[in-house]
């Protein structure tokens, strides 16, 4: 399940309508100046501006500029929500689901992912798709887990497509289908997803759906590692086992240049 990210908060406050001072309040919450955030942000949320209530709801939800409360987040993740905003519906969901101020409740969190899912939210599809795929709040259901995988994966969302990509390979919900399943792979590798990238790796090693070719392989479980997937680290030295030298030091190079060179 993802969690809440910084840049959230940006994508909140820079659809807002334009206001004196909102560039500064950008930055001052980079900076963790969380009290001139607020102050900007509290007087359009009151004034009913739903992408200023959803600012002030993941301050409330992260206790930035001001006590954390769940219940107070709620409020105005609600009143957000009220206006179609979907990214508040996802975190209504969220906070049913975790339990954080309200009891936890995975029907209530299915309903509120599923009413941001429909407004075509990535992450709202991803976390409804989920919930099927593990039969929390709704039936278990694995062909409606891929659909909702799917449509998260289109929409550009790594984790669904790095999920996507694991249901292909395994005949998850339909039929198994390597070729989608490096394709989805890749997608989400590209965007620094670890569990991708070391597939990507793995595949490449073991010619898998795409062809071998250890240098590959060793630039995507190169990746992984760094991003702190740590079971790249054996697999690598496994593969430097059936390397060439000449084999490592391009790999290496690849690794210093950004992996330009890593497709053709």
């Amino acid at each position: 399940m993802r969690r809440l990210y910084p840049i959230a908060f940006m994508f909140a406050v820079l659809a807002l309508p334009a206001r004196a001072g909102l560039d500064d309040a950008i930055k001052a919450y980079y900076r963790g100046d969380f009290a001139v955030a607020l102050t900007e942000v509290w007087p359009l949320a009151e004034a009913g501006n739903a992408r200023a209530q959803l600012a002030l709801a993941l301050m409330y939800e992260r206790g930035q500029g001001v006590d954390r409360d769940y219940l107070e987040a709620m409020h105005w993740y609600m009143a957000a929500a009220a206006q179609g905003e979907a990214r508040a519906h996802n975190r209504i969901g969220y906070l049913f689901e975790m339990g954080l101020g309200v009891a936890a409740d995975h029907v209530e969190a299915a309903h509120w992912y599923r009413e941001a899912a429909i407004r075509g939210d990535p992450v709202s599809q991803y976390d409804l798709a989920l919930l099927y795929a593990r039969g929390r709040g709704v039936a278990r259901d694995e062909a409606e887990a891929a659909m909702w995988y799917a449509r998260s994966a289109e929409g550009g969302y790594a984790y669904a497509q790095a999920s996507l990509a694991w249901a292909f390979e395994n005949g998850i919900g339909g039929a198994r289908d390597m070729a989608a399943a490096t394709g989805w792979y890749h997608a989400a590798a590209e965007q620094g997803h670890p569990f991708a990238e070391a597939t990507m790796g793995r595949l490449y090693a073991a010619g898998i759906g795409v062809p071998r070719d250890t240098v590959r392989a060793h630039l995507w479980l190169d990746r992984a590692l760094r991003h702190g997937y740590r079971a790249a680290r054996q697999q690598l030295a496994a593969l430097e086992a059936t390397m060439t030298a000449a084999e490592i030091a391009e790999a290496r190079r690849l690794e210093r240049d950004g992996g330009e060179d890593e497709e053709e």
